[in-house]
Formats: C-alpha cells, sequence, structure tokens
C-alpha cells in the first residue's frame, strides 16, 4: 500500500513537472512571436508613414492625416497590450483585464477608420464644400478631439464616478469597452458598405466622362459631311477642349482619390474580418459571466496566451495591409496619369 502511495505521489509530481515544462515552453514561443510581430510590425507602420509622407500627391489631402491616425492606432496593439498584459494587477479578475486590454486597440483602430470613411463619404457626395473647406488641419483637429474623448470615457469618466471601487473600476471599464467596440464595428461596417458603393458608382461615371470626348469625335465625323460644315467644327473645337480639361482636371485627382479610397477600403475588409473574433470572445466574456458566476472566469482564461498572439499577428497583418497598398499606390497613379496624356 505504501509503495503504491509513493508511485502515485512519483507520477503526479513528474505530470506536474512535464506540465510546467511544456507551459514555459509554450509560453517562451509565445514571447519570440510576439517579439518578431512586434519588430516586424512597427517596421511597417514606419514605412506606411514615410510612404504617405513621401507621395505628392497626398500633400495638403485631409486623407493624409486619417491614413497617418490608422498607422498610429496600430501602435497600440504593439505598445498599451504589452504594457498591460506585463504589469496589470495580479488581484483583479483577469478576464475582465483582458476584455480591457483587448478592446482598446480595436476601439482606436476601429474610430479612425471610421472617420476615414466618413471623410471619404463627405468628399464623394459634397466634393465641392470638401475641397473648400476640409484642410490637414481640420482633419487633425478632429481625430485629436475624437480620440481624447474616447481615451475620458474609457478610462476615466467611470471610474471617478464610482469613487475609485477596483472592482468596479474593472467591470465598468470593460463593459465600456465592449460596447464602444461593438458600435465603431457595426458603424464600420456600415460606412464600409456604404462608401463602396458609391466609390464604385464614381469609377462607373468616371469612365463615362472619359470616353465622352471620343463618342463626339466619331459623331462629329459623321456631322461634319453634312451643311454648316464650318459651325460645327468650331463649336466641336470648343467642346473638346472644355472636355479635355475636364477630363484632366477630373481623371487626375480622381484617379488619386478612388486609388487611397480603394486601399482604405481592402484595409477596412481584412480589418473587419479580422475584428469579429475580438467581438465574439468580448460577447462570450458578458454571457458567461452570469451564467458561470465566476470572477475569475476560469472558464475563458485558458484562451489568453492565443488571444495575445491573435493580437500581435492581426496588428502585423493589418500594417502590411496598409503598407502594401501605398506601395502599389505611386506607381498605379503614374501609369494612369500618363495615359490620359497620352489619350489627349
Amino acid at each position: 500500500m505504501n509503495n503504491y502511495d509513493q508511485r502515485k505521489r512519483e507520477n503526479v509530481h513528474h505530470a506536474a513537472v512535464e506540465d510546467v515544462c511544456i507551459s514555459e515552453a509554450l509560453h517562451s514561443l509565445f514571447v519570440c512571436i510576439e517579439l518578431s510581430c512586434t519588430v516586424i510590425g512597427s517596421l511597417f507602420i514606419v514605412s506606411a508613414v514615410v510612404l504617405i509622407n513621401r507621395h505628392r500627391q497626398l500633400r495638403n489631402k485631409p486623407i493624409k492625416m486619417h491614413l497617418f491616425g490608422i498607422c498610429f492606432s496600430y501602435l497600440l496593439f504593439f505598445v498599451t497590450s504589452t504594457h498591460e498584459f506585463i504589469y496589470w494587477d495580479r488581484t483583479e479578475s483577469k478576464c475582465r483585464a483582458d476584455v480591457v486590454v483587448f478592446g482598446v486597440p480595436h476601439v482606436f483602430v476601429f474610430l479612425n477608420v471610421f472617420l476615414a470613411l466618413i471623410d471619404r463619404l463627405v468628399a464623394i457626395n459634397h466634393a465641392d464644400w470638401y475641397q473648400i473647406n476640409m484642410t490637414e488641419d481640420l482633419a487633425f483637429c478632429i481625430i485629436i478631439i475624437s480620440s481624447t474623448l474616447s481615451v475620458l470615457v474609457m478610462q476615466f469618466f467611470y471610474p471617478i464616478a464610482l469613487g475609485f471601487l477596483p472592482c468596479e473600476i474593472s467591470f465598468i471599464r470593460a463593459n465600456v469597452n465592449g460596447i464602444l467596440l461593438t458600435f465603431t464595428c457595426v458603424a464600420g461596417i456600415v460606412l464600409y458598405l456604404t462608401v463602396r458603393k458609391k466609390i464604385n458608382h464614381l469609377t462607373r461615371t468616371q469612365k463615362r466622362i472619359s470616353s465622352t470626348p471620343i463618342l463626339e469625335f466619331s459623331n462629329f465625323k459623321k456631322i461634319k459631311k453634312m451643311h454648316r460644315e464650318s459651325r460645327n467644327r468650331w463649336e466641336y473645337s470648343i467642346n473638346d477642349d472644355v472636355m479635355n480639361e475636364e477630363v484632366k482636371d477630373r481623371g487626375i485627382l480622381s484617379e488619386i482619390q478612388i486609388e487611397i479610397t480603394r486601399i482604405l477600403l481592402t484595409g477596412v475588409r481584412y480589418l473587419i474580418f479580422m475584428a469579429f473574433i475580438a467581438v465574439v470572445w468580448v460577447s462570450v466574456f458578458f454571457v458567461g459571466q452570469p451564467v458561470n458566476d465566476d470572477l475569475k472566469c476560469n472558464y475563458i482564461n485558458w484562451t489568453e496566451p492565443f488571444l495575445k498572439i491573435l493580437l500581435f499577428v492581426y496588428a502585423l497583418y493589418g500594417s502590411m495591409v496598409f503598407f502594401n497598398g501605398l506601395e502599389e499606390l505611386k506607381p498605379t497613379i503614374f501609369v494612369r496619369i500618363f495615359n490620359l496624356k497620352n489619350l489627349h
């Protein structure tokens, strides 16, 4: 009997040692992946910022500020999350802390995407007002004010009102961030579909405008054989000059705006797809807590390492999407401008 108990204790001890070794190995692997994603993602973000700043076509354009805002928002995935996961107070509920940390970067990225999509929507629907009134400084002020208000709502107002109760602060912050994340995600989807529909319509309209001078020229060939040849030639000359200027101005400028908008829509499409994971996880937290009545959330804590990896990989992938789109923007614009000049 004693030998049996001793063997049982030894087996339990060996199993515990193996579990610790596996846990340490996984932790080391996760740390390596996080560091790699942080370094590579930061390089892509800095490169994207440099590309945006160097594009001549983006100078004095409000969309430039919005692209900067999106790029810098991705840094929160590498800075804020790492800091709070490492230095979080261990006495608080772990899953609530995770919800607070996990939602903040998503909220800021979606906030900047939300503002950028509104900027594109106003530029399409109210082009004259947009060109006259919207400036880089105004766009910068809108981004700063919106981000500041979001920080105040997420971090300060509710804790101050509750009198600095740690448990209540954690729970309220988790609720507020979950609500903001869901709202910005849904609003981003609606704006994405609206802007995509508008930009497709604008592209078709622009193609019709670009083909108008050629159609008028072919019609003129038939008409000039008839009477009033000199008058028709004079009218065609005036109309052709006007249309050439219109196509030149609209074609080059709108091609730039359309390409930038398409890059933004591509990034938003992948962003929305990946953000559903965050929304699902936060939803599980809110649904599972009253059902399990577990303050430490043991039913969901096992997902923490995988969520951390997902967070960093997600930020890395998002920064790569914007960098690749901006890298392809310059040659695409120059080729289309060259083709338009040859057309005329």
